[in-house]
Order: C-alpha cells, then sequence, then structure tokens
C-alpha cells in the first residue's frame, strides 16, 4: 500500500516537475518575443522621432508608425498578461510539487 502510494507521489513529481519545465520553457519564449518586440517598439520610436523633425510631407509615415508603436504597446501588455498567467501557474506548480513533497518528507 505504502509503496503503491510512493510510486504515486514519484509520478505526481515528475509530472508537475515536467509541467514547471515546459512553463518556464514557454516563459522564457514569451520573454524573448517581449525583449524583441521592445527592440522594435525603440526603433519604431526612433524611426517615429527622425520623421517628426521632418517635412510635414512625411506626415502620413508617422501616422502609421503611431499606429504601429500603439500596436506594439499594446503586443506588450497582451504578452505581460500572458506572463503573469504563467507565472501563477508556476507558482501554483511549485506549491503543488512543494506540497507532494512536504508529504514524503
Amino acid at each position: 500500500d505504502i509503496d503503491l502510494e510512493i510510486g504515486d507521489i514519484d509520478k505526481k513529481i515528475y509530472y508537475l516537475n515536467d509541467e514547471k519545465r515546459v512553463l518556464e520553457n514557454e516563459l522564457d519564449n514569451v520573454q524573448k518575443h517581449i525583449d524583441a518586440l521592445k527592440d522594435s517598439l525603440n526603433k519604431l520610436t526612433k524611426e517615429k522621432n527622425d520623421l517628426d523633425n521632418e517635412d510635414s510631407a512625411e506626415d502620413v509615415k508617422v501616422k502609421n508608425l503611431k499606429n504601429k508603436i500603439d500596436q506594439t504597446e499594446k503586443d506588450i501588455q497582451d504578452l505581460i498578461r500572458e506572463i503573469d498567467e504563467l507565472n501563477k501557474e508556476r507558482n501554483e506548480l511549485l506549491s503543488n510539487i512543494n506540497y507532494v513533497e512536504g508529504k514524503l518528507h
């Protein structure tokens, strides 16, 4: 009976650790995507600032860049929310792992 229970707990720990690795990989990928979006945002912002200093004939380009910047900022906010959710899931998994490991000791 105890051996079966220990085996079940070991399986749960393995599963939770595997889920933790998956979530951490997803979190890393999301962070890389956010970093790339931030780089794009910085480049677009610089380009926008350069265009702002040019003739008013460039107003259309500025408007398009502002739209891109707004969309990029929205994308970053969405990714930040996704990171927060992944962090919550990871913390729940860590809590479950700690609980199961506590049961073993």
